[in-house]
């Protein structure tokens, strides 16, 4: 079920996306920051938004990982008197209309500024419109341990790093279950734009983000992968 956590209305029409490609102003341009974790649709939800002719990064910004810059945003942000940090965020990440994955996970870390800095995305942003797209939790583990890279999978990754108990398939779902929660309720608390949808509700993530932000997208832009997504592709 399409779950519309708030109320800005924020719809992007044709004249909107132009201005978004050619204009430097923050306030005249959208700023979409994708909360869901790795291999719940964020790839697909970046695709989906280029398609629409907006700046999109998945995962990796202009310099670094999303998440890197993303971390020094927030330590930026902290204790500033701005009402608005989008300048700040452009500046350190890149010049783009859609952050779709900001995890940073260097090893021997986990770093994810969406669960552990959501109320700072949240107060310093306001403009912004946040997505928290979800899967099933038992769905969403076995997609982090079928994603390989060298030799370990995700889900050893995540278990050796982040603070678990205990370290297995089982604490991991416990802590994935937890920032759902808080993400969910956070977003509902708030008074910014936002959407929540599971990805696998039957609607389709690009069939949501068409409805909610009003785009009238073409049949390629709704077709992106919509297809099972690939175990050797970071979604």
């Amino acid at each position: 079920m399409l779950k519309v956590l708030l109320v800005l209305g924020l719809q992007l029409s044709a004249a909107e996306v132009s201005r978004a490609n050619s204009s430097t102003t923050p306030t005249s341009r959208p700023l979409i920051i994708v909360l869901g974790m790795p291999k719940t649709g964020t790839e697909t939800i970046g695709e989906f938004f280029k398609c629409n002719g907006l700046k999109s990064a998945h995962w990796k910004c202009d310099h670094s990982t999303c998440g890197d810059c993303v971390m020094r945003w927030v330590t930026e942000m902290s204790g500033s008197s701005t009402s608005d940090g989008s300048a700040a965020l452009r500046s350190a990440c890149g010049d783009y209309d859609v952050f779709a994955q900001m995890d940073y996970e260097p090893r021997g870390a986990c770093l994810f500024p969406q669960m552990y800095f959501l109320q700072t995305l949240l107060r310093y942003l306001p403009s912004a419109c946040f997505i928290l797209n979800t899967r099933p939790t038992e769905h969403w583990l076995a997609s982090v341990r079928n994603w390989k890279t060298g030799r370990n999978n995700m889900l050893s990754r995540l278990t050796s790093a982040c603070p678990i108990n205990p370290r297995n398939a089982t604490g991991l779902g416990e802590w994935y279950e937890r920032f759902k929660a808080r993400a969910s309720l956070a977003l509902r608390a708030s008074t910014r734009c936002g959407l929540e949808f599971d990805l696998e509700d039957g609607v389709g993530p690009t069939s949501h983000l068409d409805q909610f932000f009003a785009l009238n997208s073409s049949t390629t832009c709704l077709g992106i992968h919509t297809h099972e997504t690939s175990p050797n592709r970071m979604a």
